[in-house]
């Protein structure tokens, strides 16, 4: 009789304990199932601000460099430098009357330095040659903003109202960035000629967007002196 009723006290135990396991099961998968959502939207938040944010603003600045067609009848072409083609192209479509400013360039580097180094012939391109400037000051994009800035104070004279910017096609967003940045964009139209890279593109867009990035939440700052002080240039 005794060993009826320990016999049956331990199922009654073992079904109480299966019932506490079955209770607690839900609360289990409901724990898990919330450390996995929150897991999940931590990794959707890091790849929204780490990629996704860079990337649409990185692409809305191109759109927007690139809204106005390239001015080559009036007004001042700059040159960024830092890339092969850059001068060439500009040397191809500047209008008849045009100026020319390469921001950027190291001294010893000419007219005729910057056409050997593009491939073309320096005397196909004599014409152009006394309508060119160059800046030496400039060794980043936001120096090449800066140094435009201070070109354009010593060519008032002239009275432009419109810039064309040359660059490299990845480099176009954070260019156009910089010299909105700098420029006052009510007193000259601002437009962009992109110039295909010879080098693969992707890894050197990446580069751009991170750096965009950077800048438009005030990462550095311009360290050239933008008074109208006498600039090395070339004719």
């Amino acid at each position: 009789m005794h060993r009826i009723r320990a016999q049956g006290l331990a199922k009654n135990s073992f079904a109480v304990s299966a019932i506490g396991r079955a209770d607690s099961a839900p609360s289990e998968v409901r724990r898990h199932h919330k450390k996995f959502w929150k897991t999940y939207a931590r990794v959707g938040v890091g790849l929204f601000l780490g990629v996704g944010l860079p990337l649409y603003n990185y692409n809305q600045k191109f759109k927007a460099a690139t809204a106005n067609p390239p001015d080559f009848k009036t007004g001042l072409v700059v040159v960024l430098t830092g890339a092969k083609g850059r001068f060439a192209y500009a040397l191809q479509h500047l209008g008849p009357k045009q100026q020319l400013f390469v921001t950027g360039a190291a001294p010893g580097q000419d007219f005729k330095w910057y056409c050997r180094y593009d491939g073309l012939d320096p005397d196909k391109f004599k014409s152009c040659e006394g309508r060119v400037s160059f800046g030496i000051e400039a060794q980043t994009t936001c120096g090449n903003a800066a140094e435009t800035i201070k070109h354009l104070g010593l060519k008032e004279n002239l009275k432009i109202s419109s810039l064309t910017i040359i660059t490299s096609d990845y480099h176009v967003p954070r260019a156009y960035g910089e010299m909105k940045r700098a420029l006052d964009a009510e007193r000259y139209r601002i437009s962009f000629a992109p110039v295909p890279s010879e080098e693969p593109p992707f890894r050197l867009e990446i580069s751009e967007m991170y750096k965009l990035a950077w800048r438009s939440y005030g990462g550095s700052t311009c360290r050239i002196d933008t008074k109208l002080t006498p600039n090395p240039v070339s004719p």
